[in-house]
């Protein structure tokens, strides 16, 4: 089973056991089709979802009061990747990894061999003739198939090539 991490818990929110969550995803990833996810490992569902100051609470079922959230603190929620339900152009930055990236202007950089998160943008690092990182920044990837294609006017900003 394949389990994509989509948030940290941050914090006990309320007395009735919710917990204020980081999400590890932009601001168009819809919560409303996840209802079975896991904290770390342990299975449960997500009992409601809602936006508190900037970002999101939820209410698990396997947490009932404040106190028994504050166990949960820092923890990951997982979800099986199968759930996910993508919209039409939308993509997982992991399933980047291994693929080739190329230019819009039919250039091959490399194959993508990692992607870190360093909190203000994701880092694509490209293995090639010669390595390459890149941060990415929205209209960057303008289409994911058997190969990643990259805008050129943006990779020219964002991209950095290691000597």
């Amino acid at each position: 089973m394949d389990k994509i991490t989509i948030a940290q818990i941050l914090k006990p929110q309320g007395v009735h056991g919710d917990v204020k969550i980081s999400v590890f995803s932009d601001d168009d990833f819809d919560f409303s089709s996840i209802k079975n996810v896991f904290v770390e490992d342990t299975p449960a569902t997500i009992d409601k979802i809602y936006k508190v100051g900037g970002g999101y609470a939820v209410k698990l079922s396997i947490i009932e009061s404040r106190n028994q959230a504050e166990a949960f603190r820092n923890k990951f929620i997982k979800v099986e990747k199968s759930a996910l339900k993508l919209a039409d152009g939308r993509f997982l930055m992991v399933d980047l990894i291994g693929k080739i990236a190329c230019l819009d202007d039919g250039t091959e950089l490399g194959k993508i061999v990692d992607i870190q998160n360093f909190g203000s943008a994701d880092v694509i690092y490209i293995s090639g003739k010669k390595n390459i990182m890149c941060s990415h920044k929205k209209g960057l990837i303008e289409k994911v198939g058997e190969n990643v294609v990259l805008n050129n006017k943006i990779f020219s900003e964002v991209g950095v090539y290691e000597d």
